[in-house]
């Protein structure tokens, strides 16, 4: 049996938000059966769909807040200690780094398209002093366009369990690439704009 399948089978919400708040938090509990699973049970009419989404959404925000926090006070020097040493491997953290240092803030948006590096790159936004609003933002952002779309389909697919599962990933990361792309091309529009004024000749 999946871990889909237990979770619709016991219907407890309780248990869907605490694997979310512990998986945010660094657990190694994979984030989208939970969701997907939240899905199932609100297409059951066990619970409205409404209500569930927006909690998920909340609980999801609030964990990754939760890692940025602990970055933010104990710094670097965190991913060295366990547990998180024990997640952080050296070849993740040199990753996330290179992330950052290309793209900036949008590293937090990428980053939670990514379930192998969500968690370190969480934890290096804070450490690294990010500005908490603009983290808030991307990641909003990207939990805004995730979460609802893996939501949906265990709502709409719920006899299709498996087939939804084996699609989640690549639907996530198709879901990154595009709204990458997306940023990049909004950022070149702007600043050509920009150059372009700043070229016309003062009356």
């Amino acid at each position: 049996m999946s871990m889909v399948d237990k979770l619709v089978g016991s219907g407890s919400i309780g248990v869907i938000i605490g694997g979310l708040l512990a998986a945010g938090l660094g657990a190694p509990i994979p984030e989208d059966p939970l969701i997907v699973a939240g899905g199932v049970i609100a297409h059951r009419g066990d619970h409205a769909w409404w209500v569930l989404l927006p909690t998920f959404l909340v609980c999801a925000i609030v964990a990754d807040s939760g890692l940025f926090a602990l970055g933010w006070k104990f710094g670097p020097t965190l991913l060295d200690r366990r547990p998180f040493r024990w997640l952080v491997t050296p070849s993740r953290r040199v990753k996330v780094q290179r992330l950052f240092e290309e793209k900036g803030p949008y590293a937090v948006f990428l980053g939670r398209h990514m379930s192998g590096l969500r968690t370190v790159v969480f934890l290096f936004a804070g450490s690294q002093r990010m500005d908490f609003r603009r983290f808030i933002l991307w990641d909003t952002l990207a939990a805004a366009i995730s979460l609802p779309l893996v939501f949906a389909m265990g709502y709409f697919f719920s006899s299709h369990i498996d087939a939804v599962m084996r699609g989640v990933d690549r639907t996530e990361h198709w879901i990154g690439f595009a709204v990458a792309i997306a940023a990049l091309c909004g950022w070149a529009v702007w600043s050509h704009r920009k150059n372009k004024s700043l070229g016309k000749p003062r009356r």
